[in-house]
């Protein structure tokens, strides 16, 4: 990376036509914003920040461990809510351990509400909406990504996000734990 690239620290959001958004910070791709990954329904597809970089270029993220398919690079979800799955992949059950269940929702890009490039930063803004299995929506998600404070060796993300139940019931936010699973306490 170029001293003059990390000095005058433009960001500039590039969305292209295969569900991306590449932040670029002069030649170097800070970060893909993947907003429509091509992945099974089983995986509970989701947006994702992959490949995060550090301002030497260093990748930071991984995506899709062979262990873990449903895990890529960094992603907002939720393990259990209302029996439903948008983490992805088998669902602890109490007394069953994890099952193979048809509850894998997805959390889908909706519209963008905002994509600016300013004074050394840049924001990504737009609404998501959280399906069920089913296709039923469960939350909307207004989701922002602000990319800033670039020195050269480091740069800030700050990931927001605000959540409306569109439901028309109680949402229940669980985890493997309140499941009943010990030291399993990801996501709730």
């Amino acid at each position: 990376m170029s001293r003059a690239a990390v000095g005058n620290g433009t960001l500039q959001p590039v969305e292209d036509g295969d569900g991306r958004v590449r932040v670029h910070l002069g030649d170097l791709v800070l970060a893909e914003y993947v907003v429509a990954p091509p992945m099974p329904a089983g995986d509970s597809p989701k947006p994702y920040l992959h490949p995060l970089r550090t301002t030497a270029g260093e990748t930071v993220t991984a995506v899709r461990p062979h262990d873990h398919t449903w895990h890529n690079g960094l992603q907002f979800t939720m393990a259990h809510l209302s029996g439903e799955n948008f983490w992805g992949g088998r669902t602890y059950v109490r007394g069953r351990g994890y099952t193979p269940l048809d509850n894998n929702g997805t959390v889908g890009h909706v519209r963008w509400e905002r994509m600016v490039s300013g004074a050394g930063h840049c924001e990504l803004r737009h609404e998501l909406a959280w399906r069920t299995a089913a296709g039923r929506r469960w939350l909307t998600e207004h989701r922002t990504l602000r990319f800033g404070d670039v020195s050269a060796d480091s740069w800030t993300l700050t990931w927001t996000s605000r959540l409306r139940n569109t439901s028309g019931r109680e949402l229940r936010w669980g985890s493997p734990v309140t499941e009943g699973r010990d030291t399993a306490g990801y996501g709730g």
